[in-house]
């Protein structure tokens, strides 16, 4: 028998990250999403950035069952 954790994961891990990101702008729309030091993201925004990743990603033949992965960094001061 699993755990509530375990069942937690398992549900998780058949959501793909956009719909989440979409359904939370939905759900939450302009209310800020990310914020990087004076910088702040709406959900709204968040789910554009989001559909234009995946658009560049399908551009590039990225597809399902792929995996992909993307890394954020910060300019130096």
């Amino acid at each position: 028998m699993s755990t509530a954790t375990e069942q937690a994961r398992e549900r998780i891990g058949r959501i793909a990250l956009g719909d989440v990101v979409h359904r939370s702008a939905r759900r939450f729309g302009a209310r800020t999403a990310l914020i990087e030091g004076d910088h702040s993201l709406s959900y709204t925004a968040l789910n554009a950035a989001t559909n234009q990743f995946a658009h560049y990603l399908l551009a590039q033949e990225c597809a399902a069952p792929s995996v992909s992965a993307c890394c954020a960094t910060t300019p130096s001061a």
